[in-house]
């Protein structure tokens, strides 16, 4: 393990320092507008970095069994499709067509999809997909997954955070399953990742760089991947399945799940750009950008410790205890939003 630091960290700032010119070269770089909060020109180049060192480790450690070839070809396909659109701004229809279409190559690659198959009670589950609709559900989750850690990627380490906690989840949940697959892949990634984020959010003063939409892409898939390589059967149900995979990720899938919600109603786009996100709601009550990525980081633990804690304790019950979470989740952001604005709207009339 202090091998996989040592041969991880260093590698990685070196790397940074050399990636940050070529970014303002290759206009990997994301300027200051009215809908963001930086105020100085920052690379985007965090999606390179990640996918370099993922190379890097995979190649340096093969005895550790890293990151598998369809992974990394998948991996690299999206990161390149997220720097075209980091530079020119694809569509959403055009970059959401080949999320697909690469993401399903991976699939039928890897082999990688799965009844959906819910345990509702001791002895009990429900197969909820015809066989042949397998790899539909495999790849709705890989796709929402990407576009989640997308969505929720607002604030400084924002989505570098949700990552860590999923990476965090998923090593808990190999602990109590005994499923070790892709284990230290997991954590090198989880070690690139707190990296990043300490290059992300300024804790190391120098040279503060952002994701941008190819390294939320990337890192996106990545989880999913590593998620799907872990489902595991056992007497008929899934020792590690869709249940506990969404705990690892619960809060982006919601805060996106929401989000779009809210876009249809009102006749938009799914992905147009607006300002309803929780992290948006957090500063509009009076949040600093601090404290809201601290709610926003306990929120995904305290989700993840309930799922871990109901695994444990009663697994059969991890559905019921994801519905109350969600449920419980849509009644106060509902809520919560309506009282954000409608004091928002009483503070601006009382400054007019």
């Amino acid at each position: 393990m202090i091998e996989l630091i040592l041969f991880t960290v260093v590698p990685m700032l070196l790397l940074t320092s050399l990636l940050r010119p070529l970014a303002h070269k290759f206009e990997l770089v994301d300027y200051p507008c009215s809908r963001k909060r930086h105020e100085d020109p920052t690379p985007t180049i965090g999606g390179v970095l990640v996918f370099g060192m993922v190379c890097w480790i995979t190649t340096l450690f093969p005895e550790y069994q890293m990151a598998p070839l369809p992974l990394l070809v998948a991996g690299g396909a999206l990161l390149f499709l997220g720097l075209y659109d980091d530079v020119y701004t694809a569509g959403a229809r055009a970059r959401l067509t080949l999320q697909i279409a690469f993401c399903a190559l991976f699939l039928f690659v890897s082999g990688k999809h799965y009844d959906l198959i819910i345990q509702i009670a001791p002895n009990l589950s429900l197969n909820l997909s015809p066989g042949f609709l397998e790899p539909l559900f495999s790849l709705i989750f890989i796709i929402a997954i990407i576009n989640a850690f997308n969505f929720i990627d607002g604030i400084d380490g924002a989505a570098a955070s949700m990552v860590m906690v999923a990476l965090v989840g998923l090593l808990a949940f190999q602990s109590i399953t005994g499923i070790h697959i892709l284990e230290w892949f997991i954590k090198a990634l989880l070690l690139i990742t707190f990296v990043f984020w300490l290059k992300n959010t300024g804790v190391t003063k120098r040279g503060r760089i952002f994701l941008g939409d190819s390294g939320s892409t990337l890192l996106g898939f990545f989880v999913a991947a590593v998620l799907l390589y872990n489902f595991q059967m056992e007497a008929g149900s899934y020792k590690f399945g869709w249940v506990e995979a969404l705990f690892c990720v619960l809060l982006p899938i919601l805060d996106a799940l929401m989000v779009i919600v809210r876009r249809l109603v009102k006749g938009q786009s799914a992905f147009a750009a607006d300002r309803s996100h929780l992290h948006h709601l957090l500063i509009l009550a009076g949040f600093s950008v601090r404290a809201t990525w601290c709610v926003i980081v306990m929120i995904a633990l305290l989700f993840l410790g309930c799922g871990l804690l109901v695994k444990t304790v009663a697994p059969w019950a991890s559905v019921y205890m994801l519905l109350a979470l969600s449920l419980a989740y849509f009644f106060v952001f509902f809520r919560a939003s309506r009282f954000v604005r409608r004091a928002r709207n009483i503070r601006l009339l009382f400054q007019s």
